[in-house]
């Protein structure tokens, strides 16, 4: 293999990073606007039943029948929350009977 020349070793470590000088502020400069976030304000009850009522009909433009559709999401994870529950029992029943015998 051939041998790989070593770079120069250097007393000093070499910096490479930008200068930054810190600069105080002038009074012309405070006195300059400063751009303001403002918070997302939270909606209010007349925001959110004209939004709710806008969805509603968008949707039922679009042949979608929202209120329908929620309540067999609900209906269906009511249904799977229950399934899971009673399905805990019966593996703990099951877990009990082969302990006893």
């Amino acid at each position: 293999m051939p041998d790989k020349e070593a770079l120069p070793v250097t007393e000093e470590p070499v910096d490479n990073r930008p200068s930054v000088t810190e600069e105080t502020p002038d009074e012309d400069t405070l006195d300059e606007k400063v751009p303001v976030v403002e918070e997302q304000q939270p909606l209010t009850a007349d925001q959110f039943s004209t939004a709710l009522t806008t969805l509603t009909g968008r949707a039922r433009k679009a042949g979608l029948r929202p209120i329908q559709m929620m309540a067999s999401a609900y209906i269906q994870q009511g249904l799977s929350v229950i399934d899971g529950l009673l399905g805990a029992f019966d593996d703990d029943d099951e877990k009990k009977k082969k302990k006893d015998q």
